[in-house]
């Protein structure tokens, strides 16, 4: 999968370098295709979840605690195993993933219940601006803090 997704690395390129007027190592920009690969995986598996669990009228920190609960072990072990291929083995890893993703809770959980329960926004349109909103922010945080000394293999280009 590798090198097809590596065949449009020149376009990702010229988008990093005319948004952030940087540009990005080809193995960076595999990993980016796989974190969001995963991510969209787990965050379609997070939106079924809470809203089979908001039908089932539970509260809505309730249920979104339920959601994150399963959600946070299943993207922890995708993308140290999968994404990042980290052989690095750090108590520190899941120590930092799991603070990031208590932030990424409070967040989460603090836009749900202002657009659901004060704004009236349905839960599932919600729930899709709340993942749209902070997965970039989860990208960045992973690579470089979560699994920045994550012993690689090979090294950026």
């Amino acid at each position: 999968m590798e090198k097809y997704v590596l065949k449009i690395y020149p376009m990702g390129n010229f988008l990093s370098q005319k948004l952030f007027k940087r540009n990005i190592s080809p193995k960076t920009f595999y990993q980016l295709f796989k974190h969001y690969l995963v991510g969209f995986n787990v965050a379609l598996l997070n939106y079924v979840i809470f809203v089979l669990l908001k039908h089932l009228n539970l509260d809505t920190k309730i249920a979104n605690s339920i959601t994150y609960i399963f959600i946070i072990a299943l993207s922890f072990l995708l993308q140290k195993f999968y994404t990042y291929e980290a052989d690095h083995h750090s108590i520190w890893q899941p120590i930092l993933f799991l603070v990031n993703a208590l932030m990424y809770y409070v967040l989460d959980t603090a836009m749900l219940v202002v657009m659901i329960d004060h704004i009236a926004i349905v839960p599932g349109v919600a729930k899709i601006f709340s993942i749209g909103t902070l997965a970039p922010l989860s990208f960045l945080s992973q690579k470089y803090i979560v699994f920045k000394n994550r012993g690689d293999r090979k090294k950026d280009a």
